[in-house]
């Protein structure tokens, strides 16, 4: 396997969106049981990261579709004041 395929902590970081301290904290919970340390560094398989962000994608909450206002199924949206004038 080459190099290319294993990734450190902050590759991970940067392609998932979330902070490195917080991998660090994820992997020292059991939240990451994939991570394999080689020395005191920290690396993850490529193909493994894949399938935990596809997992952490499937979590998000979605977004309402337009700023200010909420979609309740099969209804008209509902909009409040932004504050903006």
């Amino acid at each position: 396997m080459g190099l290319d395929k294993y990734m450190s902590t902050a590759d991970v970081a940067a392609y998932v969106g979330i902070h490195k301290s917080t991998i660090n904290r994820m992997i020292k919970r059991g939240d990451i049981t994939f991570a394999f340390q080689i020395g005191k560094f920290w690396r993850f398989k490529k193909e493994d990261v894949d399938v935990w962000a596809d997992s952490l994608k499937k979590l998000e909450k979605p977004t309402p579709k337009e700023e200010g206002s909420i979609q309740i199924e099969d209804e008209k949206p509902i909009s409040w004041p932004t504050g903006e004038a």
